[in-house]
């Protein structure tokens, strides 16, 4: 008899401790879930700086326009921009994966990395600085709002910000506009 009560009260005692662990993963493992970045004002302008390359694209009204080295304002495709200010205005963050020092910087892409920048007025929104796409290229390295912390970003927003002016710019209208200066009017002789 007194061995069925030692017994009980062991096998009590496990189910408590397998509790009390149970209930610190819970609590612990609830700290490294992925983080949605959102803005809450929205973008009207974005400045990508990649090398020597510095993109400026801005809305007018319901228009998006593009710059590239104080070249000239041009109409941007609407799509491109969008999909440029979206990546900005939401940013699944999956993980902090290193501190920010040097190393890790050259490690990630991020010190010959893509900045940017997204403004609403003159008020600076946001700051990235994108490196390397990850081995699957679905996600990025970046660092957010002048942080030092290398974050794993959900995403390739390199390849999102990897453009110039030529890959974004409206054909369209650019087509439109050629055709009208090319076409001179029939004379009659």
């Amino acid at each position: 008899m007194k061995n069925m009560w030692t017994r009980k009260i062991i096998l009590l005692s496990a189910i408590a401790v397998l509790l009390a662990v149970y209930i610190c993963q819970l609590a612990l493992g609830g700290k490294n879930k992925v983080k949605m970045l959102i803005l809450e004002e929205p973008v009207d302008s974005v400045t990508i700086t990649n090398g020597d390359v510095k993109l400026s694209i801005s809305k007018d009204g319901e228009n998006w326009f593009v710059e590239e080295n104080g070249k000239g304002k041009l109409p941007c495709q609407l799509n491109r921009a969008n999909g440029i200010v979206n990546a900005i205005n939401e940013i699944k963050v999956l993980g902090s994966v290193a501190s920010g020092s040097d190393a890790d910087k050259e490690r990630y892409g991020l010190d010959h990395g893509i900045y940017v920048e997204a403004y609403v007025g003159e008020k600076l929104l946001r700051t990235l600085s994108v490196g390397k796409n990850t081995a699957t290229g679905s996600q990025c390295y970046a660092t957010i709002d002048g942080k030092n912390a290398v974050n794993l970003v959900q995403g390739a927003l390199r390849s999102t910000f990897e453009i110039t002016a030529d890959e974004i710019i409206e054909k369209e209208k650019e087509a439109d506009d050629s055709e009208e200066k090319n076409t001179e009017p029939d004379s009659v002789e």
